[in-house]
Order: structure tokens, then C-alpha cells, then sequence
């Protein structure tokens, strides 16, 4: 009766074990920056890597 029991709790903790909730490698987190065009070749950069100049804002210098 006892080995019944052992089983049980094993398959119930394996059970539990499998349904917790994985973290995920890529967190959207404190990570998430305001994504803008650039205005020449529209590609999507972060604001804050984006290089602007009088008003307008272009993903590399030489643009």
C-alpha cells in the first residue's frame, strides 16, 4: 500500500514540476525602448540609438 503512495506523490511532484511556468530568455522587461522610422530608408530603430538631425531621425550617421 505504501509503494502505492510513493508512486502517487512521484507522478503528482513530476506533474507539478513540469507545469511550473519556464522564464523566458527573452524578457520583455526593462528592455522595451519606443521604436522610431528612419526617415530615408525606413527601417525601425530604438529612439535612443537613432541618430537625429534638424527634426528628422536616421538609423546611421552618414544619412
Amino acid at each position: 500500500m505504501w509503494q502505492l503512495i510513493i508512486l502517487i506523490g512521484v507522478i503528482l511532484c513530476i506533474y507539478i514540476i513540469t507545469r511550473i511556468p519556464k522564464k523566458s530568455k527573452y524578457s520583455l522587461g526593462s528592455d522595451n525602448y519606443e521604436m522610431i522610422k528612419c526617415d530615408k530608408c525606413g527601417v525601425n530603430v530604438p529612439k535612443n540609438e537613432a541618430y537625429q538631425n534638424n527634426g528628422s531621425c536616421f538609423c546611421e550617421r552618414k544619412n
